[in-house]
């Protein structure tokens, strides 16, 4: 018996739900790509979805267990699911479009930095593609190699923080104003 063909999408669970012609063994799933389609959230190949005593209760009633379409890359992905009692069999064609997905860039807390001194890694990222820093004007803060900022005259100056994105992740940028303070000279 064929389910059908399912779209499913990245990161949302697909719950299959049937009203079993299986036998009352138990059912097991089996999963052609088990590192993009998961059963019941495990990465394992073959999951037992359902015991001897619960397929007895399915001839009474429906059956569920998830799927989730857990992407690399956004990239296409096809795979089968096979439920089978050992004897009967329903498969499930699955097809899904991965999605990249949106980095999150985290700023430091303090965004303000003397003349002469150095804020290394103002900026981070969880996608772990690395952030790169650009300054409005480099006359008040200097961006060096891309990921040093360093005071140079008192002023404010918008920063923007760039990750470079990959198969994976997508490009972000994020702007922050950053403030520099003058050197106080003491008088003796």
């Amino acid at each position: 018996n064929n389910y059908g063909d399912v779209e499913i999408e990245d990161s949302k669970p697909f719950t299959v739900d049937f009203h079993s012609f299986l036998s009352k063994g138990a059912l097991t799933a089996t999963t052609s790509n088990p590192d993009v389609f998961r059963i019941n959230g495990t990465k394992d190949k073959t999951v037992q979805i359902a015991g001897a005593n619960e397929c007895e209760k399915l001839n009474q009633g429906n059956y569920n267990f998830t799927i989730t379409f857990t992407t690399q890359s956004a990239q296409e992905y096809t795979g089968t699911v096979t439920i089978t009692d050992g004897t009967n069999t329903i498969t499930i064609n699955l097809n899904g479009k991965g999605i990249k997905k949106n980095p999150t860039i985290t700023w430091v807390t303090n965004k303000t930095i003397g003349e002469g001194e150095q804020l290394i890694e103002a900026a981070t990222s969880d996608c772990g593609t690395g952030v790169t820093l650009s300054s409005a004007d480099e006359n008040i803060i200097k961006v060096i190699n891309g990921t040093i900022l360093e005071g140079v005259a008192a002023g404010e100056v918008e920063i923007t923080a760039t990750t470079t994105g990959d198969d994976k992740w997508a490009v972000a940028s994020v702007i922050e104003t950053f403030t520099v303070t003058a050197k106080t000279v003491q008088n003796i």
